[in-house]
C-alpha cells in the first residue's frame, strides 16, 4: 500500500472520529422565540430560550405575584442561573396572567389560585403540543411555589411533568408570615450576641414584627455581611395590573397550605433555597419534606444568598438544577 493511500485512510479515519465525537453538537440548535397562551381573556408570551435539542424543557413559574418573568433571565444585564441552563436545556420563561406584556381583562375574579392553574395547564399543553417529545420540568420560585404545588394536586395535571424544582416556593402560606417573623428575630438575636452590627439588628428587633417581617427580610441582606449579593425588591418591576394581581392573590396565598396533599407526589424533586432566606422561610421546606413521597427529593442549600438565589449565585445555582435534571 503506497504512502499517499495509507495517508488517505488515516485521514479518513480521523474526519470520521471527530464528527462523531461532535456529530451531537452539529445537531444542535439555539432557539430564541416568543409564543402567546390566550386562557380565559388572557393572552400571555412564553419567552423560549436554549437548545433545541435538549431532552428537557425547563418552564419557569415565576413569583410576585405579579413580577417580571424577564427579570428571572436577566438582571441588571447580568446572566441568571436559569439563562446559564439554556446552553443545556430549553427554558421556557411563561409571563403569567396579568404580569409584564401579558394583556387581558384587568378584573379581579380572573385572580384566583384557580384560575392560575388553569393558565399554567394551557401552558404545558401548549409546551407539549410544540414539542411533544420533550420531558418537562415544572420550575416555581416563591409564589410560583404556591402556584406549581397547586397545580400538582391533580393527578391529571402529574402525569404531564417528569420532575419538580421548588425554589424557596410558598408551598405553604399558612405560615408565611409567622416563620418569617420567627426567622428573622432569631437571625437578629445570634448577630446581637455575636456582636455583629449590633445597633442594626437591635433596631430591627424594635421595628420587627409579624405583618412585615416579610419586607424587612429583604433588607436585612444588605447588612449581613455573608449575604454581600443580594436583589433589591424595590428595583425589580411590576405593571399596575401586577400589583392588583398581587394584592388580589395574597389572601388567598395566606390560607393555602399544599404541603399534606402533596405525598401523591411521586416523582423526583428538587428544593433548592437560599442560607439566608428568611423570606420564605427553610422552615416551610422542611415541612414539604416530611410529607413528601417522591422516589427522589434533593435538597440543596446556597450558600451566601437570599431569596432570589439564581441571581445571586447563578453558576452555583445553575450547576444543582443540571445536576438534578441528569439523574432523571
Amino acid at each position: 500500500m503506497s504512502l499517499t493511500r495509507i495517508n488517505l485512510i488515516f485521514l479518513h479515519f480521523l474526519l470520521f472520529t471527530s464528527l462523531n465525537s461532535w456529530g451531537e453538537s452539529w445537531n444542535h440548535q439555539h432557539i430564541d422565540e416568543k409564543i402567546h397562551v390566550t386562557n380565559n381573556h388572557e393572552t400571555m408570551p412564553v419567552y423560549l430560550h436554549g437548545d433545541l435539542a435538549s431532552d428537557y424543557l425547563i418552564l419557569v413559574v415565576h413569583g410576585g405575584p405579579g413580577s417580571d418573568v424577564k427579570e428571572y433571565r436577566e438582571y441588571y444585564n447580568g446572566k441568571s442561573g436559569l439563562q446559564l441552563l439554556e446552553g443545556k436545556y430549553i427554558v421556557a420563561y411563561w409571563q403569567q396572567r396579568g404580569a409584564g406584556e401579558s394583556k387581558g381583562i384587568d378584573d379581579t375574579k380572573y385572580y384566583s389560585i384557580n384560575q392560575y392553574v388553569s393558565d399554567l395547564d394551557h401552558v404545558i399543553d401548549t409546551m407539549k403540543s410544540i414539542y411533544p417529545h420533550k420531558k418537562i420540568v415544572l420550575f416555581g420560585h416563591s409564589w410560583g411555589g404556591t402556584l406549581t404545588s397547586s397545580y400538582l394536586l391533580s393527578e391529571e395535571h402529574r402525569k404531564k411533568i417528569d420532575a419538580w424544582i421548588d425554589a424557596a416556593g410558598v408551598s405553604d402560606g399558612t405560615h408565611l408570615f409567622e416563620y418569617a417573623y420567627n426567622d428573622l428575630t432569631s437571625a437578629a438575636k445570634r448577630y446581637i450576641d455575636a456582636n455583629q452590627n449590633a445597633e442594626y439588628w437591635n433596631h430591627l428587633l424594635k421595628m420587627v414584627n409579624v405583618q412585615n417581617a416579610l419586607i424587612l427580610s429583604y433588607s436585612a441582606m444588605a447588612n449581613i455581611q455573608d449575604a454581600a449579593n443580594y436583589v433589591d425588591i424595590q428595583k425589580l418591576k411590576m405593571t399596575k395590573r401586577g400589583i392588583k394581581t398581587n394584592q388580589s392573590l395574597f389572601p388567598e396565598i395566606v390560607q393555602t397550605n399544599n404541603n399534606p396533599s402533596l405525598k401523591n407526589f411521586t416523582k423526583p424533586v428538587l428544593l433548592i433555597w437560599g442560607k439566608y432566606d428568611y423570606c420564605v422561610s427553610k422552615k416551610i421546606k422542611s415541612d414539604l419534606k416530611n410529607y413528601l413521597s417522591a422516589t427522589k427529593v434533593t435538597d440543596v442549600e446556597c450558600s451566601h444568598s437570599g431569596h432570589f438565589m439564581m441571581l445571586n449565585e447563578p453558576s452555583f445555582f445553575a450547576s444543582e438544577v443540571d445536576k438534578f435534571i441528569k439523574t432523571l
